[in-house]
């Protein structure tokens, strides 16, 4: 992996929700049933995340009615396609560890990864003490979407799901140009993260005209709208770069 730039790469931020692909990315470092059904207990939607938001925060979840189960797979596709912050909760809860010890995993997974600079708490991003630094998270996350299982779901613009009693729901890519690249010749895969306290992140793997993936994170833009157009002029400019 070779950086074209860099810019405060070695200042620390929270990550808010990149993190998500960490957890992905260490959920399928084991044996897992993909296909067994789970439902989200209060813990997941609610008592788990509160002590990481203001009170009269909005936080992102996958809504089942009672009685209501997914597969593990489709709660995996909601973590990284709608950014569900109870999907790695539950995901945490029904694997082979209990959240502290899934936690420490993931810490071993990032320095595996060699992100020297990233400390993680949860696995949602929604606390603002999950650490990393830009040059950590592009060098991480670009070999995390080596992973094909991580890849396809960080890369699809949308997935429809069904439960197991007949509820239809739809995960919508939380990168809204991802949204429009139906044909898949932009982006290969991407997550975004927001809070208040940090502003609007994104990672992107992102194609140039000849098909190389090219790796990029943004940090701390303070719109969405600014966060689009910072996007916009990276792509615009791999692709003059790579087209010459």
């Amino acid at each position: 992996l070779k950086p074209l730039h860099y810019h405060a790469e070695q200042q620390p931020i929270t990550t808010a929700s990149l993190v998500k692909l960490f957890s992905a990315q260490t959920l399928t470092l084991y044996p897992q049933d993909w296909s067994e059904e789970i439902s989200f207990t209060s813990a997941d939607n609610e008592t788990l995340l509160r002590p990481h938001v203001n009170p009269d925060d909005i936080i992102p979840i996958i809504r089942l009615n009672e009685g209501d189960t997914i597969t593990r797979e489709e709660a995996f596709a909601g973590m990284l396609v709608a950014s569900a912050n109870n999907a790695p909760y539950a995901l945490a809860r029904t694997s082979a560890y209990n959240l502290e010890e899934f936690v420490a995993v993931m810490n071993a997974t990032v320095q595996n990864l060699g992100m020297t600079n990233t400390h993680l708490i949860e696995p949602s991003g929604l606390s603002l003490f999950n650490i990393s630094t830009a040059q950590d998270i592009t060098h991480g996350a670009c070999q995390v979407l080596r992973n094909d299982f991580v890849k396809k779901y960080a890369g699809y613009s949308y997935y429809q799901v069904e439960t197991n009693q007949g509820e239809e729901k739809i995960f919508k890519h939380t990168l809204n140009s991802l949204r429009y690249d139906l044909d898949y010749s932009i982006y290969s895969g991407a997550k975004t993260g927001y809070l208040d306290e940090t502003g609007y992140h994104v990672m992107a793997q992102m194609l140039t005209p000849q098909g190389k993936e090219v790796c990029a994170t943004i940090l701390g833009a303070d719109s969405r709208a600014r966060l689009d157009e910072m996007l916009q002029a990276m792509r615009d400019w791999l692709d003059e770069m790579y087209n010459e």
